[in-house]
């Protein structure tokens, strides 16, 4: 499916009703009369596929069987009258769309039409001719149908949603019960909710439809077939339609020839429509996949991604919508997470994130050449700065000094460009400086795309909200970007434990001497060159080395029992 121009709503578009094809049953037990107009019918509208029946029986055998959007039957019949089958149609559908045609026409007939429920009534005398009055009725009706019953959808879907959010507290449950409604009320084959992990990956939480439709989806860090669909969105933080790649007729399969070209971006990436609101892209696959971001206080926290084999089952109007649960799922894993936070006995690991270019980094970034990336290994708090270590590529020696002269609070640097690795020293504060001010152990740095990430430990006893609020008076932009408890990351629980026996200043020492590449052979930094880094004697660091050494090997070979 690509999706059509004449389907994308404008940005101040209220509900848009896309033009499906039109499935008409016309009922009559003239045979010449139905044929005829079921021919004119079809010819008049491109959308319109008529199937006709001469008989009650076959009418409703058809109507059952073939569910059409809107059925036009003749008054008076062989063996009965319209009525009779319009009764039967409410009782499967109190509203579907129902012409009622009469040869005859009387007052009568109209009123005992009206007191069936008749959508339309018809006299055929008004339909002789060449005039479209009976396409344009059918037309007028479906439309009508259509827009009532999307109508009541969305106040369904807001009113399940709010049960959601309201009913259930937990994060599981929350991506649970949400992919569920999606598949069962919205139609959907296939539900899929993934939440940021770290500055650059997706952790699965929920799967809901086809058993294998997204492979790998419960143990990858995105659905391996749709990986592309969910990057993007990600990243672009808008919508992505990913719809099946056309295919030549030779090979049996025919792709959709009726969307508009797709142009390419700089990074191979098909680009927004010309309205700007969302991106497509191709997968060689027969159905359509839409991703959304799950959105919070305008930053993206995870993904939002569904599938359907219905070729028009999303255009504007839909994406539009899912946007609508991308927010209120943000709304609600946040407010789960704000909730574990203040009742939770152990420790949380919180992301900040960040776009104001005040902070060093993301001003040091800003002024690299387009292309460069920067991968920071650890950030140390020094006496009066703090010292960024990070592997930087596809940049030059003259790039790196440039930018760091461009930047009033880079006080210092040295790059290597065999290796890449750059040492950024700037003065405070920094959104690293500012949290290990409030006691929080910084885990990891990282900045993409001018958005920064500062990952921190909080004890037990923070407020979460008195720090974020704490890093905002300094940086207006910082938002917390994720809230888990410390218990869930069994490796980071592993390190703590090896290092929680050394001071900050022993920790300090053997982190730095550890980037600065002090243990490798041959050395690329020796003990003067690192404690002048610190700021202090030679001595002073070799002692808080040696410590660190010694007890950090005691927690390995000689563990407290």
């Amino acid at each position: 499916m690509t999706v059509r121009d004449e389907k994308r709503p404008d940005a101040n578009d209220g509900l848009q009703i896309s033009a499906h094809d039109i499935d008409v049953l016309l009922v009559d037990d003239d045979e010449a009369w139905v044929g005829s107009t079921g021919t004119v019918l079809e010819h008049q509208r491109e959308a319109f596929s008529v199937t006709t029946a001469t008989t009650l029986e076959s009418a409703f055998e058809t109507f059952v069987s073939q569910d059409p959007d809107c059925v036009v039957c003749d008054y008076q019949l062989e063996y009965g009258t319209g009525l009779e089958l319009l009764a039967e149609v409410r009782e499967i559908d109190p509203d579907r769309p129902f012409l009622l045609v009469t040869g005859a026409g009387s007052e009568g007939i109209a009123s005992d039409a009206i007191g069936h429920q008749v959508t339309d009534y018809l006299p055929k005398r008004s339909l002789a001719g060449r005039d479209d009055v009976l396409a344009r009725r059918i037309e007028a009706t479906v439309h009508s149908y259509r827009t009532e019953r999307a109508l009541a959808r969305e106040r369904r879907s807001k009113e399940a949603m709010l049960e959601i959010v309201t009913a259930t507290t937990s994060r599981d449950g929350l991506t649970r019960e949400f992919c569920q409604h999606l598949v069962t009320e919205r139609d959907y084959d296939v539900a899929w909710i993934g939440t940021r992990d770290g500055a650059n990956g997706l952790a699965p939480q929920e799967t809901v439809g086809i058993e294998n439709s997204l492979n790998g989806a419960s143990s990858t860090t995105e659905p391996n077939r749709d990986a592309e669909l969910i990057r993007v969105a990600l990243e672009r933080q808008k919508p992505v339609v990913a719809a099946p790649t056309p295919h030549d007729e030779s090979d049996g399969r025919v792709g959709s020839a009726k969307g508009p070209t797709r142009q390419k971006d700089e990074s191979g990436t098909a680009t927004a429509t010309t309205s700007r609101k969302w991106f497509e892209i191709e997968h060689d696959r027969d159905d359509t996949g839409a991703a959304v971001p799950i959105e919070h206080d305008g930053t993206a926290v995870g993904v939002l991604a569904v599938y359907a084999n219905d070729d028009d089952r999303i255009d504007g109007h839909e994406l539009d919508v899912l946007l609508a649960y991308g927010r209120t799922i943000g709304y609600a894993l946040r407010t789960a997470e704000w909730k574990q936070s203040l009742v939770s006995a152990t420790p949380v690991v919180i992301e900040f994130e960040f776009t104001d270019e005040r902070a060093p980094l993301l001003a040091f970034a800003a002024k690299l050449p387009d292309g460069a990336t920067i991968d920071v290994l650890t950030a140390i708090v020094l006496e009066d700065g703090l010292c960024y270590i990070a592997r930087v590529q596809s940049v030059s020696s003259a790039e790196i000094q440039n930018a760091a002269t461009e930047v009033e609070s880079v006080t210092s640097n040295t790059f290597d460009e065999s290796t890449g690795r750059c040492e950024l020293v700037v003065s405070t504060p920094t959104p690293e400086g500012v949290l290990a001010e409030h006691g929080m152990r910084v885990l990891e740095t990282g900045v993409e795309r001018g958005r920064g990430i500062v990952t921190v430990v909080c004890p037990d006893e923070t407020n979460v909200q008195e720090l974020a609020t704490a890093l905002q008076e300094r940086y207006p932009t910082a938002n917390v970007g994720s809230i888990r408890s410390k218990r869930h990351a069994a490796r980071r629980t592993k390190l703590d434990e090896l290092i929680g026996s050394m001071t900050d200043k022993q920790l300090q020492a053997i982190e730095l001497a550890f980037y600065s590449g002090y243990f490798e052979r041959p050395r690329e930094h020796n003990t003067t060159e690192i404690a002048s880094k610190l700021g202090v004697s030679r001595t002073t660091f070799t002692q808080h080395l040696r410590a660190a050494e010694r007890k950090l090997l005691t927690r390995i070979f000689d563990p407290p029992e």
